[in-house]
């Protein structure tokens, strides 16, 4: 019954998290599109499908033995990434680590696989551009597919991030 339980805590955890990045009307904290997902954001325009792999951070006792499987409270997040811009593609992959399991830190984590692995392999201006100057902007997540029948979850979605040059 415990494994049920994180399992939907993971569920709808990730769902609203993905859900508010994608700038639904419905907002964390009474606030619209708190993350700033932009469809107007000008830019060079980098397209793909995005994959995020989610895996259960078990909580050990002090000889090392799982006591649980999940920990409620992180999650450890890889990001896989094909982007294409004209006739460039860009591939990249990232293991965020554990990370804190909520909203704002899953968006943090994007933003930093954003920032670690694109905007250094396309940067031709200084300083690079980045989220938080402005740079590079969310524009979209659409077909949004959410596996967690079994773990490790993941979630896929086409993504569209304009980058300011």
């Amino acid at each position: 019954m415990k494994m049920r339980n994180v399992a939907f805590s993971v569920i709808l955890m990730v769902a609203i998290a993905f859900s508010l990045i994608q700038g639904e009307a419905w907002g964390w904290g009474g606030v619209e599109n708190p993350y700033g997902v932009n469809p107007t954001a000008a830019g060079t325009q980098y397209s793909g499908p995005l994959t995020v792999y989610l895996q259960c951070v078990p909580i050990l006792d002090k000889k090392g033995s799982v006591i649980n499987p999940c920990r409620p409270d992180v999650i450890h997040m890889y990001f896989f990434v094909r982007l294409s811009q004209g006739n460039n593609f860009y591939h990249y992959s990232y293991d965020a680590g554990v990370v804190s399991y909520d909203q704002q830190s899953l968006l943090d984590a994007f933003h930093t696989f954003i920032k670690m692995k694109l905007i250094p392999d396309i940067c031709k201006i200084s300083p690079c551009p980045t989220f938080e100057n402005g740079g590079v902007a969310l524009k979209s997540i659409t077909n949004n597919v959410l596996g967690f029948d079994l773990e490790p979850y993941y979630f896929i979605a086409d993504i569209v991030i304009a980058v300011k040059q």
